[in-house]
């Protein structure tokens, strides 16, 4: 049996392993539901959880559908190219009985 120390890191490593495979099996979860909607991110962002992915889909649970409001909300800061006007690809119409709280169930 190993002493307490070589215990209590072999536990600790095995929970972080766990939680990393929960963060990566939620993320994806949030990648699957916002492309059942119709929301394709992956294009636009290279980390939907990073700070311009966070506003984005916090604007979307909000309630916002407009894709200019929602690119000024991530891209007004520091790092937007002066010159930049486009918007992430939003489909204009949510499709009918979608909603975000109440999305089809995308599996566990």
């Amino acid at each position: 049996m190993p002493a307490q120390s070589q215990q209590d890191l072999c536990d600790l490593t095995r929970l972080r392993a766990r939680l990393l495979h929960d963060r990566t099996h939620l993320v994806n979860r949030i990648h699957k539901v916002l492309q059942q909607a119709g929301i394709k991110l992956a294009g636009v962002l290279s980390n939907i959880l990073g700070a311009a992915g966070r506003a984005i889909v916090q604007a979307l649970c909000a309630g916002e559908s407009d894709p200019e409001r929602i690119s000024r909300s991530f891209y007004a800061r520091k790092f937007r190219p002066p010159s930049w006007t486009g918007t992430p690809t939003i489909p204009p119409v949510w499709p009918v009985g979608f909603a975000l709280a109440d999305g089809p169930d995308v599996g566990s």
